[in-house]
């Protein structure tokens, strides 16, 4: 993240402050959880604090005229009093700014934000209220919108609050609406990918699974013979040596991670960099001595190395670590 300091004029009461702004994020390689957040080990979506009247936004140079009736409110002074994280009470504040205003879906990813620092803090408490609020405000964008990913996003929301019959209702919902698409949609990755988010946060609510999971653990709803059907389709495109017979069932049955990491490859050619210990993928390409390994068999290997240690090096072939 790449962040510049300024001094800024708050728009509410006129006083100035040293305030940051960010200038560029990446998100490379980040894994994302199924209520959207993104794996990178910290909440770091920019919002700026004055620190004198305590007004929140993402820029605080600029407000709308009823901004400074809301920020003396006693909602909002309840929060700025309060012993809440700082960082969340930022969001908390601009949260309920946006949420007055009818701003629903800023309003929504704020609330969403603060609940991911108490998330992070072990504050369960904050966070199934705050989770609450995220989801009364982005249930209003996905009715408006009628946006399923949205209303897929306030299926997770439920399930983690253990709300788990208002769950399942939702989750029954956006999966008819998935299958009343296009039929030219049907055949997409993208279908396919929505699909197994559907079917995984439905296990999940059947499970009373309340717990935090990521996207890449719902390629795992994938049966078997569609995922067999993919490795057949792309490693011959890829003129991949992996033999399909033996490899697909072993790739197949790994960690979530190296199953994401096979079926993006299978589908975009794209080969990440999986490391375990000293050991990555990159690595076991690169110096393998017996033959040309492509992709798929060096994560075999490096799983195989999970596994048995040192010893996988040598028995990179499924049969062999049965």
């Amino acid at each position: 993240m790449k962040i510049e300091k300024t001094k800024l004029k708050c728009a509410v009461c006129g006083k100035q402050s040293n305030q940051e702004i960010v200038l560029s994020q990446h998100h490379f390689g980040v894994k994302q959880h199924l209520d959207t957040r993104c794996d990178n080990g910290m909440v770091d979506v920019p919002i700026q604090e004055c620190p004198h009247c305590h007004y929140s936004n993402s820029s605080i140079d600029t407000c709308e005229e009823v901004t400074k009736k809301i920020v003396e409110s006693p909602a909002y002074q309840a929060i700025v009093s309060s012993d809440l994280n700082k960082k969340a009470k930022s969001y908390i504040q601009a949260a309920i700014i946006n949420e007055k205003m009818k701003n629903f879906e800023n309003a929504g990813n704020l609330y969403l934000f603060a609940t991911w620092v108490f998330e992070d803090e072990n504050d369960n408490k904050n966070a199934t209220k705050y989770r609450k609020l995220a989801y009364k405000n982005l249930i209003k964008v996905a009715e408006e919108k009628d946006d399923g990913d949205t209303y897929l996003q306030c299926t997770d929301l439920l399930r983690k609050n253990k709300e788990f019959d208002k769950a399942n209702e939702l989750a029954h919902k956006v999966f008819l609406d998935a299958t009343n698409v296009d039929p030219e949609y049907r055949v997409t990755n993208e279908y396919v990918d929505l699909l197994n988010i559907i079917h995984f946060e439905r296990k999940l609510i059947q499970n009373k699974d309340s717990a935090d999971h990521l996207v890449e653990e719902s390629i795992k709803a994938m049966g078997f013979v569609d995922f067999n059907s993919l490795f057949m389709k792309y490693s011959k495109k890829l003129k991949s040596h992996s033999d399909i017979s033996v490899y697909a069932p072993i790739v197949y049955n790994m960690k979530s991670e190296y199953l994401s990491a096979v079926v993006n490859y299978l589908r975009t050619g794209e080969q990440e960099n999986l490391v375990y210990g000293e050991y990555s993928t990159d690595m076991i390409i690169k110096s393998y001595w017996v033959e040309k390994l492509d992709y798929i068999k060096a994560v075999v290997i490096l799983d195989n190395i999970e596994k048995l240690g040192e010893d996988g090096c040598y028995a990179f072939h499924p049969y062999e670590v049965e």
